[in-house]
């Protein structure tokens, strides 16, 4: 068959094609001198001088380019580069330039897979972005796929006003994060009329892309002659600026004024402050956890605590416009000349005002205590003044220590060093010294005041405390106290009790009472009642006028108005020896009692009667006292015009005339007129009166008949009539 020969024919060609194969593979060869090359340095397998390396993108773009003055590249893919090395790369559209004294690179990233993975600097290293930032140091490391500088020693940064220094650092390229490590510094200068501002911490953190600074570890802010320490600061950047906004403190947070100037101090567990951009001032400052802040002005130092303190300022950054505080706060106000040192506490504080005042009312609530203290002085011993109520508004004239008016709202109470006063309401004016105790209305407590001397409650009372004064209005009641002995004092001789017992209180009741301590005077109006009780089941001593005035110091009285009184006096005929008390009532329109000479002159139609059915009328009558006690020693009455006197005396005999005397030491009658008549009933003759008449009577008060004297000295004669015509 054709196949077949064909077949056996390639069969031997291969044959014979692998003989001749194996015997030229086999044969012997002649030998070869081999030349080994010499390395152009040691350790590497390649050294270049003058080099640029460009990587290029998919796009065309570079992605990086490096250049030195020689390169080495060594066997195991590292590259040395030294002289003049400059990295020149992107990230997130940033520019950077990496320039230094040698570099060192080792692996490989990237998506192209011929990136330097990791590349060291030496020597004068300096970072330049295409932002404005740069960083100065001796040794930096370049992590690509972290997108990372790291700067182990000593390193300077510049990032338009910022500047700073530290040991160890961080730059997160792909965050635009900066951090330094230890030692830490950070400046930021001012534009546009700020202030410097210097922030140091071990370490610290800058979150450019964020606009944010965040201090760790001992943070410190110096600013403007002020200095702000906290174990956490975090500093905020406005909009478009490195101008700091907000200062947010974490731990033992301090705000300190170290130069002049009115800006406030601050300490708290955490401080939040915010800042105007355009002029650095500050706008609001947030204390959270045992916070303090403490102003200043002419006057002295402000302290204000609380658990939260809230505050505002004007544009100067030195005006209060704003302050809110949350519980336990205290506010401790400064002494200033004749103003006393004030504390005042309470669960919450809101104060408000606008500039260029500042604060013109304060809001207390939750429960105030008010506390104002005056340290001795010449002359004048210490003294303190508290109050409390449920709420407390303050008028202010600006701050918190210029208080114009307190007014303490709901159960109202002020103790001082000799009063103490109560009601639903109190005004205080602190710079007058003046208190206006009010009632609401239903009035759950009437004003009161009370002292050793004195026990006033009504509708409305105004107190001037710095004279020791006041005015009751409305329904008034008062207690008037026997005025306290000095300790160890041995009672003397019977003083002079005047009209009212002494030692015992006087009640009293008005429309209005007015009473200054400086005067020692005490005036009543409007339906006044003044009542005494000399004891448990005794009557009372009662004096009833329109008005009435009580003289502490001279004890002298005076009333007017329909005065309508009741007096228990003696007026036993036995002057030396105490005599029972007999009430009696003195009406006038008119009354003036004198101490001085124990005497108390009723006038304006006065009348005068005591129980034992004795009466007396007249224009006027005089009644004096005995200077050891409270008995009767004279009684004078005396009719004016056309008027005359009349007197019933026991008995039923009847005396009229012009002038009356009654001697009570002995008993006896003196009446004189143009004519005097005494009518006496006729022991013998009902119905009949024995009538004498004369220039002057003479009788005693319970028994005998009148001695009867006419003009010359002759003596008149009794004459008889029947009653019913000569007594009316």
């Amino acid at each position: 068959m054709g196949w077949q020969k064909v077949a056996r024919v390639v069969v031997a060609v291969i044959g014979v094609g692998c003989a001749i194969a194996v015997y030229v593979y086999l044969r012997p060869r002649p030998a070869v001198a081999v030349t080994t090359p010499t390395p152009l340095d040691a350790g590497a397998i390649a050294v270049s001088k003058n080099t640029t390396t460009k990587l290029l993108g998919p796009d065309g773009t570079p992605i990086y380019e490096i250049t030195s003055d020689v390169r080495r590249v060594m066997a195991d893919d590292r590259m040395e580069l030294r002289g003049n090395v400059r990295l020149v790369f992107a990230r997130n559209g940033v520019p950077y330039t990496v320039t230094a004294d040698e570099a060192d690179t080792a692996g490989t990233a990237g998506p192209t897979g011929e990136e330097q993975s990791t590349v060291v600097f030496r020597g004068t290293v300096r970072m330049k972005g295409g932002d404005g930032f740069s960083v100065d140091t001796e040794e930096g490391t370049y992590f690509n796929v972290e997108q990372r500088l790291t700067f182990p020693g000593a390193m300077a940064f510049t990032r338009g006003q910022l500047s700073g220094s530290g040991v160890g650092g961080d730059l997160y390229m792909d965050r635009s994060v900066l951090w330094l490590y230890d030692q830490s510094e950070m400046r930021i200068a001012p534009v546009e009329g700020g202030v410097p501002v210097t922030v140091t911490g071990k370490r610290i953190g800058l979150a450019e892309a964020d606009r944010y600074l965040r201090v760790e570890e001992g943070a410190q802010l110096t600013r403007d002659n002020q200095d702000v320490q906290s174990d956490l600061m975090m500093l905020f950047f406005a909009e478009g600026s490195q101008a700091v906004h907000r200062i947010e403190m974490d731990g033992r947070s301090r705000v300190t004024q170290t130069g002049g100037g009115d800006r406030p101090d601050m300490r708290a567990d955490n401080i939040d402050l915010d800042f105007a951009p355009e002029t650095s001032a500050l706008s609001h400052a947030r204390l959270e956890g045992s916070g303090v802040l403490t102003t200043r002005d002419a006057s002295g130092t402000t302290r204000i605590t609380g658990s939260t303190i809230d505050l505002t300022m004007g544009a100067d950054g030195t005006t209060l416009t704003r302050l809110e505080g949350a519980a336990p706060t205290e506010v401790q106000l400064p002494r200033s000349g004749d103003t006393p040192a004030r504390t005042i506490r309470s669960a919450g504080l809101i104060a408000e005002g606008a500039e260029p005042k500042g604060l013109d009312r304060a809001v207390f609530s939750g429960g105030v205590h008010y506390r104002e203290s005056t340290p001795a002085s010449r002359g004048q011993a210490a003294r303190s003044r508290v109050a409390t109520s449920d709420s407390l508004v303050l008028g202010l004239g600006g701050g918190l220590n210029q208080v114009d008016m307190a007014e303490f709202r709901q159960n109202f109470t002020v103790v001082d060093d000799t009063m103490t006063a109560k009601a639903d309401e109190g005004r205080y004016d602190a710079r007058k010294e003046t208190l206006q105790l009010r009632a609401n209305v239903p009035a759950r407590q009437r004003p009161r005041i009370v002292d050793q001397e004195i026990d006033v409650t009504a509708q409305a009372i105004d107190v001037d405390l710095k004279q020791d004064s006041f005015v009751a209005k409305g329904r008034v009641e008062s207690l008037r106290k026997p005025a306290p002995k000095a300790p160890g004092a041995t009672p003397g001789p019977a003083s002079a009790p005047g009209l009212f017992e002494e030692g015992e209180p006087i009640g009293g009741k008005a429309d209005v009472l007015s009473y200054a301590k400086a005067t020692g005077l005490a005036v009543y109006t409007g339906e006044v009642a003044l009542s005494q009780r000399s004891g448990p089941g005794t009557s009372s001593n009662v004096l009833r006028a329109e008005e009435v005035r009580l003289d502490d110091k001279k004890r002298d009285l005076m009333a007017s108005g329909q005065v309508r009184s009741t007096f228990f006096i003696e007026q036993g005929a036995t002057a030396s020896a105490q005599q029972p008390l007999t009430d009696t009532q003195l009406n006038s329109d008119r009354m003036a009692y004198t101490e001085a000479t124990r005497t108390a002159v009723y006038s304006g139609s006065a009348v005068m009667e005591s129980r034992n059915g004795e009466r007396l009328t007249s224009e006027q009558i005089t009644i004096e006292l005995m200077a050891e006690r409270r008995a009767l020693k004279r009684v004078e009455a005396v009719a004016t015009g056309a008027a005359v006197l009349r007197a019933t005396l026991p008995e039923g005999r009847y005396v009229t005339g012009l002038h009356l005397t009654y001697h009570a030491e002995s008993d006896e009658y003196i009446v004189r007129g143009k004519p005097a008549t005494f009518i006496s009933p006729s022991a013998t003759k009902p119905g009949m009166c024995e009538v004498g008449t004369g220039s002057e009577l003479s009788f005693l008060r319970t028994q005998g008949w009148s001695l009867v004297k006419n003009e010359g000295g002759a003596v008149g004669r009794a004459e008889e009539k029947k009653c019913a015509e000569v007594v009316k």
